[in-house]
């Protein structure tokens, strides 16, 4: 038999239940975004109307004598309910992706407790530690996974680090993030979200490229070394012969052939060695004052002869008060020599320019044009490519398609920028930027 305190006590529990839970629910409400925030509203708007109903029939305040609005409270409290779950979409799509995201992902995922147990694992993390999730879950992680206690890290290292670990008689190589979980607003620790990513195929082809690398970077010193010492005789030689050889004689233009050609070849064997430095990161530059129009000005009257022979203006432009730039003046040099050199090469007709400004972010730009025959679309994705050389140049020109290469690599290594632009038919703009020298006070 039901006693009225029995009643009693029964229906206090039940307050205290729903205002228990409508608590729960404000405190999760704060700090969500506005589209949860709506449905946290409606859900709590659904769970005080029965409440507020039952209330007013106990306290004699129903409209209708006798008349108890909990059924309607109910009825409209399941309609709310009803809303929010169809119109507000409320457990619907997002926990359903998160789930799936977490178990298809090919990341391990593990969650521990405050005490370092396993709470949780994902697909990925068990076949990559390979652990069995129901012989796993609730251990200390050292013990669900032998090889975590003999790491010496653990979860108590926060952060992000590599570990070489033995799988299944594999060596595997695995990025380990391990991040605290906090309690919310506060600085409590609930436990830790470790991340698991295999890197050892990403680690295996970075040493084997390298190597290659390194390989590559030796041979080309040796090749160097061994074409660099019988060169420097003939040099050496060709210098001499110039001497002793008088200017009216059938001989002295060959022997101006011979010192001309081995310089060629010195300077081709340079671009080699850079090259081969820029792969490792040995190339490095020395900045220092550099006057722009100068420098500008000897080198395109060291190009005058070739221009002329094809019949070609080299025009230079520079402004009388540009800024001295801050930069290694032999490797701008090289750098304006290989662009203008070019200019003249391509260009059939018309003029090359080479010119000095000041750039809308305080960098001194240079600007190399010339009226030749331009470069498509598709040539100008590789034209900084090692090695790379139009089709029809191969054949006409000489070089080994670095020379662009390098001249970007030196430009980046003073923190410029180099680009082109060109169309088929209207010539070809070469630009880089150099910073300028600001003196100290």
């Amino acid at each position: 038999m039901v006693t009225r305190d029995m009643v009693l006590v029964r229906r206090r529990f039940n307050y205290i239940a729903v205002l228990a839970g409508v608590i729960l629910l404000i405190r999760h409400a704060i700090g969500q975004p506005g589209f949860y925030r709506r449905q946290i509203f409606l859900l709590l708007t659904a769970t005080a109307i029965p409440l507020i109903g039952n209330t007013i029939y106990l306290a004699g305040f129903s409209p209708v004598r006798g008349l108890d609005l909990t059924p309607f409270a109910v009825a409209l409290s399941t309609c709310i309910f009803g809303f929010t779950l169809i119109r507000l979409r409320f457990m619907d799509i997002v926990p359903v992706a998160r789930s799936l995201m977490v178990e298809r992902m090919s990341d391990g995922i593990m969650v521990l407790d405050d005490m370092g147990r396993l709470v949780d694992i994902n697909p990925a993390a068990r076949l990559m530690l390979s652990m069995a999730e129901k012989e796993s879950i609730g251990k200390p992680l050292d013990e669900a996974w032998n090889q975590w206690a003999s790491i010496d890290s653990g979860v108590k290292k926060d952060g992000a680090y590599e570990l070489n670990i033995d799988i299944e008689g594999r060596k595997a190589i695995i990025d380990v993030t391990v991040t605290p979980l906090f309690k919310e607003r506060g600085k409590t620790v609930l436990g830790r979200l470790v991340v698991l990513r295999d890197v050892t195929q990403r680690r295996t082809m970075e040493i084997a490229l390298r190597d290659e690398v390194t390989r590559r970077t030796n041979y080309t010193r040796a090749l160097v070394h061994e074409l660099k010492t019988p060169l420097t005789a003939i040099i050496a030689s060709s210098e001499l012969l110039k001497m002793e050889v008088s200017k009216n004689t059938r001989a002295f233009p060959l022997t101006q052939n011979i010192w001309r050609s081995s310089q060629n070849l010195d300077m081709r064997i340079n671009e080699l060695l850079d090259l081969a430095r820029s792969e490792v990161g040995t190339l490095t530059v020395k900045p220092d004052e550099l006057d722009i129009p100068r420098l500008i000005s000897e080198v395109t009257w060291e190009i005058t002869p070739l221009a002329k022979k094809k019949g070609l203006d080299l025009v230079v432009e520079t402004p009388p008060n540009l800024p001295t730039a801050l930069a290694d003046e032999s490797r701008i040099r090289q750098v304006l020599l290989n662009l203008i050199n070019n200019a003249v090469k391509f260009a059939e007709q018309g003029q090359v320019t080479a010119k000095a400004s000041i750039d809308s972010q305080g960098m001194i730009l240079i600007q190399v044009t010339d009226t030749g025959l331009g470069i498509t679309a598709e040539d100008l994705d590789r034209i900084f490519d090692p090695y790379w050389q139009r089709p029809n140049d191969r054949e006409s020109l000489s070089g080994m398609g670095i020379g662009l290469a390098l001249c970007k690599i030196f430009v980046e290594l003073h923190h410029g920028r180099m680009w082109v632009n060109s169309q088929p038919g209207k010539g070809s703009e070469f630009c880089f930027t150099l910073p300028a020298y600001h003196k100290l006070d």
